[in-house]
Order: structure tokens, then C-alpha cells, then sequence
């Protein structure tokens, strides 16, 4: 969770994120995917997730996860939680 003092200078806080959400990589592969977010918001935690694979962490706003196939590729669109 962000304080009130993140919130003026740290753009992974959910308050200052102009965007939660990335389909257009939906079928890329997972490290482009990872860079293209990274380069929006270098501070974000990126997680990959095999599909499939049930994941029991708590929901987070400072974290995208990207869901890929065998192949690496990403099969959901990434999201922040």
C-alpha cells in the first residue's frame, strides 16, 4: 500500500497509474510483455505465472502478473493484482 508521500513521487501507486491492464500483449512472449511494463512503470513487481497454475498470493498494487503457455507466451491479458 502506498503512503501519502509515495503517492507525489512513485508511479507504481495505484492512485498515480494512468493504467491497470495490457492486452495488446496478449500472445507476445512473457520478457517482451515484462519490458514493455517496465518501461511504463520501472518500479512494478512483475510476476510470470504458468497457465493453468493456481497461485494463492494476495491480490497487490504493486505487481502485474503475466500468465504464460508452455511455450512462454502470454495467453491473459496482464493485469495489476
Amino acid at each position: 500500500m502506498c503512503g501519502f508521500s509515495d503517492l507525489m513521487t512513485d508511479s507504481t501507486c495505484p492512485e498515480t497509474m494512468s493504467r491497470s491492464a495490457w492486452p495488446e500483449l496478449k500472445g507476445r512472449p512473457w520478457k517482451e510483455a515484462s519490458d514493455y511494463i517496465r518501461r511504463e512503470y520501472p518500479k512494478i513487481m512483475v510476476q510470470v505465472v504458468r497457465g493453468g497454475k493456481p497461485t494463492f498470493s494476495k491480490e497487490r498494487t504493486d505487481r502485474v502478473k503475466i500468465y504464460v503457455d508452455s511455450d512462454g507466451n502470454v495467453i491473459e491479458t496482464p493485469t495489476i493484482g
